[in-house]
């Protein structure tokens, strides 16, 4: 539509176009242009959703409890299904060492398997949302 626009301008400059055309072509290529953007604005982003099952969910929630509970108990041992699991979704943790006797360390990124498919999906050009 900018095309269309500019095009009866420059047959303005060039004086290949009278003032009655150009006032009688002009407002309908503007409002037509209007429309278009409004349009536009009025379409959302598309989104890619990537659905993590309930079940899912919950079962990850009860792992990460469990974990923290064994970590929380002096001696305390993961069972060998609880440490796969949370392998499946967690491949590394960010952990920056504080100052000692200041505060506990800092810890600045988790990444596995949701972190993979935002990152698959970023790459892809989608904006990400996560539904449960």
């Amino acid at each position: 539509m900018q095309i269309r626009i500019t095009r009866v301008i420059e047959q303005v400059s060039r004086g290949t176009i009278a003032d009655e055309d150009v006032l009688a072509i002009l407002p309908g290529l503007k409002a037509e242009r209007m429309r278009l953007k409004a349009e536009l604005e009025a379409e959302e982003a598309p989104t890619n959703i990537i659905e993590l099952k309930p079940k899912a969910v919950e079962k990850f929630r009860e792992d990460v409890e469990q974990l923290a509970d064994i970590v929380n108990s002096p001696g305390a041992e993961p069972s060998i299904e609880l440490g796969r699991a949370f392998r499946e979704v967690v491949s590394s943790v960010i952990v920056h060492p504080r100052q000692p006797g200041c505060c506990p360390p800092l810890i600045t990124g988790i990444s596995g398997l949701i972190e993979n498919m935002r990152e698959r999906a970023t790459k892809a050009g989608k904006t990400t949302a996560f539904a449960v």
